[in-house]
């Protein structure tokens, strides 16, 4: 009787295998692509901005290189992109100040948009000093004093990060140096300040922190940081110098920021489901923001 039982499970089996096939993907006949557009005024002698469409899951996203874009400044005539490969666009003479007031212009078959804008004020460092530290638990780590002096009149949203310059060393397949290379990377910063406590966004990226000046609102205020990264010469690479950075961000690419990298920490992309994260364009995926910065460098020993 279990012979026969085994039997009659074992044959059951083979039928449903048998009926088992895998289906080919197939993208979705009523998927329509959206425009993506990433445009970021800043302080640097190019601005850039990146077009595209989506594409459905498992596709990748198509690079858009028939967009007219544009840009007209309170002191200066429209003054238009020049497009270039993989949906990548250029403002050779970027004639944006801080305080400037600005119309950011673009059409495309899928949609045309006009978004206004201000880039911000230049963040006011009053100094920033560095030293080496042995913090608890962690060891020797490179410490930062920065001292930001906030405006009372404006509301102001701020990204700080580090870089790290190196000279990466190039080796072949016996280990035997061939060539070396400069790189830039940014490193991991922690802290004990406010912005890094309570800010979520440093729950998923440590190599940078986002903060507004609701603490500090019109003081200076001291803000210490550190990285345990590692600044000495291995025979991996010999760091150069490290290089502070503090960009004074407009409200809508400070929150486009935040939402960004959490969506991508939980979903890897910014418009997988359970829904795209929204920039300040209407009916486009992305973001025009602007921003202006400061930067102190210093070389390492």
């Amino acid at each position: 009787m279990n012979a026969l039982r085994l039997g009659i499970w074992t044959a059951l089996i083979f039928l449903l295998n048998s009926c088992l096939k895998e289906e080919p993907y197939k993208p979705s006949a009523d998927f329509t692509p959206s425009l993506i557009v990433h445009a970021y005024i800043s302080s640097d002698s190019q601005t850039m901005a990146w077009v595209s469409e989506s594409s459905s899951i498992l596709s990748k996203i198509t690079p858009a290189n028939n967009a007219d874009l544009s840009i007209k400044t309170r002191t200066s005539p429209i003054q238009n992109f020049v497009s270039s490969t993989d949906g990548h666009y250029t403002l050779i003479n970027n004639a944006t100040k801080p305080g400037d007031s600005f119309i950011f212009f673009c059409n495309h078959p899928r949609a045309s948009f006009a978004i206004s804008g201000m880039r911000p004020h230049l963040p006011n460092i009053s100094s920033i000093d560095t030293q080496s530290r042995l913090n608890p638990f962690v060891g020797g780590t490179l410490n930062f004093d920065l001292k930001i002096k906030d405006s009372a009149a404006i509301k102001n949203y701020y990204r700080l990060y580090v870089e790290k310059t190196v000279v990466e060393y190039i080796y072949d397949y016996k280990d035997i140096l061939i060539d070396s290379q400069i790189v830039v990377n940014r490193i991991p910063i922690f802290g004990k300040e406010i912005a890094f406590i309570q800010n979520d966004y440093n729950k998923y990226n440590s190599e940078e922190i986002l903060f507004s000046d609701a603490t500090f609102n019109g003081v200076l205020e001291d803000f210490s940081f550190y990285t345990s990264d590692i600044l000495i010469k291995t025979l991996k690479d010999r760091p150069l110098k490290v290089t502070v950075k503090v960009e004074n961000l407009s409200r809508a690419l400070y929150e486009f920021y935040n939402n960004r990298n959490a969506h991508i920490w939980q979903q890897k992309s910014i418009i997988q489901v359970p829904g795209s994260v929204s920039g300040n364009i209407n009916n486009v995926i992305g973001i025009v923001g602007s921003s202006s910065s400061f930067q102190r460098t210093f070389r390492l020993p």
